[in-house]
């Protein structure tokens, strides 16, 4: 059952690659972790992935929390629904924009709705050590995740392992 898992996982980052959803650098690594070790720390940002837990509504739940590092003075970098996916064994999932109380929150959580820019709904952007926190939606038609991947722009990459 193990090999499956890590065949599927890798099948699934080759497709993402393939897929063209990323540019990645060839100096770029991957780091594989498990709910064990959650945070993963990078040069661009530092990833924890807080929760995963099925919706209702055969779907799946996860909670992040992303911090930017590294950030020039007077910069901001932005942060997106765009670098995460979930993998099942027989699928890739994006996450849904259903907005509403069973939709996403990151990475507007604990910000006043009145407070966010109405064409970001999707992406904030952040200052040196600056986080943002919330919940992400996956309509994973009651499929079991395996894997939750995260992959931004610079090519910085991180998959969890899910143990069932």
């Amino acid at each position: 059952m193990m090999i499956r898992k890590i065949a599927a996982i890798t099948a699934a980052a080759g497709g993402l690659l393939a897929a063209g959803l990323t540019t990645t650098p060839a100096h770029a690594d991957t780091i594989h972790t498990d709910m064990s070790s959650p945070k993963v720390e990078m040069e661009k940002f530092d990833v924890t992935l807080l929760d995963v837990r099925p919706s209702e509504y055969n779907g799946t739940f996860i909670e992040v929390l992303v911090c930017a590092n590294d950030v020039p003075p007077g910069e901001k970098m932005r942060v997106s629904w765009d670098p995460w996916n979930v993998s099942s064994d027989e699928a890739i999932f994006s996450p849904s924009s259903t907005e509403g109380p069973s939709g996403p929150t990151y990475p507007w959580a604990y910000v006043d709705a009145q407070q966010i820019p109405p064409d970001s709904y999707g992406e904030r952007y952040l200052v040196d050590g600056e986080c943002a926190e919330g919940t992400l939606l996956f309509h994973t038609d009651g499929a079991e995740p395996t894997a939750v991947f995260y992959e931004n722009a610079f090519g910085e990459r991180a998959i969890w392992r899910l143990d069932s």
